[in-house]
């Protein structure tokens, strides 16, 4: 399994995210799992466009989650 870590500066304040590398079926991209402290936070699938989308629900706001992404795009190219 492909795993990487990020900090992230998000509205509760820094967080130390895990994000596993996961194909889902039916998305074409990547698809990353979200881990803080070691709880399952949600799901982020990769478009073609390069925007990323939630799967499920997550417990991030859109913001948190557009600044999750592009750690992502900075680390995992």
């Amino acid at each position: 399994m492909d795993r990487f870590q990020i900090q992230c500066i998000l509205s509760t304040g820094q967080a130390d995210l895990q994000l596993d590398i996961k194909k889902m079926p039916g998305e074409k991209g990547p698809c990353f799992m979200i881990t803080e402290k070691g709880l399952f936070k949600g799901y982020l699938a990769s478009q073609k466009n390069g925007v990323f989308k939630i799967i499920g629900e997550a417990s991030y706001n859109d913001h948190d989650i557009s600044l999750i992404a592009h750690q992502i795009a900075h680390v995992h190219r």
